[in-house]
């Protein structure tokens, strides 16, 4: 067997094994580029602020206000985003449970715009979860982490297969035979796609696989702790902890604040900062506080740290396909939407391969049995 012939059927048999699961997440995954986009639309009121004012009100007045409303639950992470339309996202577990919820918030008039909703309440965030783990848990992230790695291997092994498509690239011969015009599509929307579908494929691979690891290895059980009371000193000021670890990393801008909910956690600012390559995610550098005393105990600038480690934060921005605003995103969604039309095109000529095979080996038997019943 040829090696082109041998990537051809393994190209096939991936494609049939990964099909159901790949039709769901990259479905998903075109819709949840435009996630912001579509809450807006659905629900503009909860999503962003009434009017843009010149100061937001200070993390202490509006952790208050939170506590004040929801006296039965802990913060345990807040999402300060970089539009300033957006209202912050605060993630609230109520006591005697282990499950996060989240709520909005104007952190202009400091005025709270939803109820706690847990992470499948909202369409969006359904899709979100389904699209991660398919509502299956750990399960569902075990065959999205396989599935995603067939996608990599669908795109590597197509570039191989396909490798002189560049000669036949804009031909698409429209009034051929609907196998011939799928063989076409198929094969040109697949190369043009397939740095999209290796890029996407292995970083969602990786991160499945690596939570799928720690689990395993490091046994965390922060997901499952069951949240009592406070786990960080209350009369820790976030205003001043935000403002020293803006001072503590040049160009700094805070974009998501982790607080403990389990013990041994820490207070974490995770942010932006200038002076990085376009792949640098918002996430990227980080100022770590002791929950009890506030003292500061890391400081990570994404701009001093290894090669690996920024490869590593990059991924972040590759798979979501934000990194060149919305012209990446549109190529994005429009590579989620086209896998679905490249599943169909290779299943639909798969099947009449098959069909026309089993038809000439018919065929081949009726000859054969003719010519026996021939002989004398």
């Amino acid at each position: 067997m040829s090696k082109r012939r041998w990537l051809f059927k393994l190209h096939t048999w991936l494609a049939l094994i990964a099909a159901i699961p790949l039709l769901i997440s990259c479905l998903t995954g075109a819709i949840l580029v435009f996630k912001y986009e579509i809450d807006s639309l659905l629900r503009p009121a909860a999503i962003n602020v009434e009017q843009v004012l010149d100061e937001r009100q200070s993390l202490d007045q509006l952790r208050s206000t939170v506590q004040q409303q929801f006296p039965a639950h802990e913060i345990t992470g807040w999402t300060l985003f970089q539009q300033p339309q957006r209202a912050d996202v605060v993630y609230l577990i109520a006591h005697g449970s282990s499950d996060w919820q989240h709520i909005y918030i104007d952190a202009y008039q400091g005025r709270v715009l939803t109820e706690p909703a847990l992470a499948t309440t909202h369409f969006t965030d359904w899709l979100l979860e389904l699209h991660y783990h398919l509502l299956l848990d750990h399960t569902g992230l075990l065959i999205a982490a396989l599935a995603s790695s067939m996608l990599c291997m669908l795109g590597i092994s197509g570039l191989f297969i396909y490798r002189q498509f560049w000669a036949n690239l804009l031909r698409l011969r429209w009034r051929a035979a609907r196998l011939t015009l799928y063989v076409d599509t198929h094969s040109s929307f697949g190369m043009t796609l397939a740095p999209v579908m290796i890029i996407v494929g292995f970083t969602g691979a990786y991160w499945n696989f690596i939570h799928l690891i720690e689990e395993g290895l490091v046994h965390d059980d922060h997901a499952a702790h069951i949240v009592t009371e406070p786990m960080y000193e209350q009369s820790l000021s976030l205003q001043q902890l935000r403002q020293q670890a803006e001072s503590s990393i040049d160009g700094f801008a805070a974009t998501y604040i982790s607080l403990p909910w389990a013990p041994g956690a820490q207070i974490t600012f995770y942010g932006d900062v200038h002076d990085t390559n376009a792949l640098t995610s918002q996430y990227a550098s980080k100022v770590s506080f002791d929950p009890n005393s506030g003292q500061r105990l890391q400081v990570s600038d994404i701009r001093q740290e290894s090669i690996g480690r920024r490869i590593d934060d990059s991924f972040r921005r590759l798979h979501f396909g934000d990194f060149a605003g919305l012209f990446s995103k549109a190529i994005w969604a429009l590579a989620g939407l086209l896998v679905l039309w490249l599943t169909y095109t290779g299943l639909y000529v798969w099947w009449t391969k098959q069909k026309t095979q089993r038809q000439a080996r018919q065929r081949q038997q009726q000859r054969a049995a003719a010519t026996l019943s021939a002989q004398p």
